[in-house]
């Protein structure tokens, strides 16, 4: 029936010609090691759950597609970003190159209802200049290079220093993941930052990311009452800076015990 053409089709004909019921069934073995951990992936976990319960900011998901519309209402350059052929939505064919104008979307839509707007978003943008991951045997062709970043956005009505605020935040959150970081002031060659309020994140001489305002001509176009500070920060650069914190100390010679005492008091003490 030419049914038999790899080793399992064989043990089937095998095992139905000298009888299932004569063959003692028995439990597979497998090793139970547990898995390699991921250490971006536990990385952007942790951040994620600093920012909101540390923080207060709000996650978003976005979509990793955009509108040629809206980049060039924001003034960015459409073309370079990748095109797709088969794009899920008509409006957006273009693949993100970083996180900002799909939050600033966000922003620009939650101040018409909040007076403060506190988001972030951790997700992949993708480069076509980079080599990513191949996807042929020869080694020839490329995926696209693909960063998995984080995207903070930070304006509250009335606020004339939401840079330090979020400066602020991010320094706290790297801080607690076991970096320190400074700033150093750079000429933007992003026309959504404003010229004279953009910095470099840095750990040591290593750029992780970058941290400014909200270019004042892209504010007013956009119609926000506020100021608007902005983050990237680049997870997996991180991620190769961290280290693992585990510190062995010997037991105490005297170990401490804890009682649970209770006192009847006066009332007329105060």
């Amino acid at each position: 029936t030419k049914d038999i053409s790899a080793k399992e089709d064989v043990v089937e004909e095998v095992g139905r010609l000298y009888g299932y019921s004569r063959i003692t069934a028995a439990m597979p073995l497998f090793p139970i090691d547990p898995p390699a951990q991921d250490a971006l992936r536990q990385l952007e976990r942790r951040v994620k759950e600093i920012l909101v319960y540390e923080h207060g900011y709000t996650e978003v998901y976005t979509y990793s597609f955009e509108s040629p519309e809206w980049l060039d209402h924001i003034g960015e350059d459409r073309g370079a970003h990748l095109e797709l052929k088969n794009p899920v939505a008509k409006d957006r064919p273009l693949v993100r190159r970083h996180l900002i104008p799909n939050l600033l979307e966000q922003l620009e839509k939650n101040f018409h209802r909040f007076d403060e707007v506190r988001l972030f978003e951790a997700g992949r943008v993708f480069h076509k200049e980079e080599k990513g991951a191949r996807f042929d045997a020869a080694g020839k062709k490329y995926l696209p290079g693909q960063e998995l970043l984080l995207g903070m956005m930070y304006a509250r009505k009335g606020n004339e220093e939401p840079y330090h605020i979020a400066l602020s935040a991010i320094t706290a959150l790297l801080s607690r993941v076991g970096l320190t970081v400074t700033t150093r002031r750079i000429a933007s060659q992003m026309p959504l930052f404003h010229p004279g309020r953009v910095a470099e994140v840095k750990h040591g001489e290593e750029n992780i990311g970058h941290i400014g305002e909200l270019h004042p001509q892209v504010q007013t176009l956009l119609g926000i009452p506020a100021r608007v500070a902005m983050v990237e920060i680049n997870l997996e650069a991180v991620a190769t800076l961290v280290r693992d914190q585990v510190a062995c100390h010997a037991l105490p010679q005297y170990p401490m015990v804890a009682r649970d005492v209770a006192f009847v008091v006066d009332w007329s003490v105060a």
